[in-house]
C-alpha cells in the first residue's frame, strides 16, 4: 500500500512540474512575440525605431545583447544602447 501511494505522489509531482515548464516555456515566447514581432531579414533598426532608451535596450538584450549586436546599436560597444535616448 505504501508502495502504490509513493508511486502515484511521484506521477503528481512529475505532471505538475512538466505543466509549469510548459506554462513558463510557452509564456515567455508569448511575451517575446508581442513585445518584439519578428523583423524581416534586412530591416535596418536604429535608435530612431524607439521612443525610450528602455526599449531600445529591451529590444537590445532579446536580439542576443552585447555578444551578437546584429544592429549595431551599441556603438561603443559598453552594453548600453541608444543613451541619447529619454
Amino acid at each position: 500500500m505504501a508502495k502504490q501511494g509513493f508511486f502515484w505522489s511521484t506521477v503528481i509531482v512529475f505532471l505538475m512540474s512538466a505543466l509549469l515548464w510548459l506554462n513558463f516555456s510557452i509564456g515567455s515566447d508569448y511575451v517575446k512575440i508581442r513585445k518584439y514581432p519578428s523583423i524581416a531579414p534586412g530591416t535596418v533598426v536604429t535608435c530612431k525605431n524607439f521612443l525610450t532608451q528602455k526599449d531600445a535596450q529591451d529590444f537590445f538584450i532579446a536580439n542576443g545583447g552585447p555578444g551578437i549586436d546584429k544592429y549595431n546599436l551599441d556603438g561603443d560597444k559598453d552594453g548600453r544602447v541608444c543613451e541619447s535616448l529619454p
